[in-house]
């Protein structure tokens, strides 16, 4: 999908085109809906986490963890990617 092009160029820009290619665990902090993590899961061999604050019932498909991003439920070293679009601004 679109997306998942995106965040390859992304990646290819800092050098990390070949992370989606050695299996990798993804956080994706702020996740809503799971959208992002769901679609990870069923087109690479990611493995997504779909992480939010809020009680907003995401797909099953994005392994839904409900926390703060302040307080990760995850011991050190857990992802090897993260994402977050726009989650730390100046109203949290």
């Amino acid at each position: 999908g679109a997306i998942l092009r995106i965040i390859e160029n992304a990646l290819s820009k800092v050098g990390k085109s070949d992370l989606f290619q050695n299996h990798p665990v993804i956080l994706d902090i702020g996740g809503g809906m799971g959208r992002f993590a769901a679609l990870v899961n069923q087109n690479t061999t990611a493995y997504a986490t779909s992480l939010d604050i809020k009680d907003i019932r995401p797909t099953d498909r994005a392994n839904p963890v409900r926390a703060s991003a302040y307080h990760l439920p995850f011991p050190d070293q857990t992802f090897d990617f993260i994402n977050g679009r726009g989650v730390f601004d100046s109203n949290i």
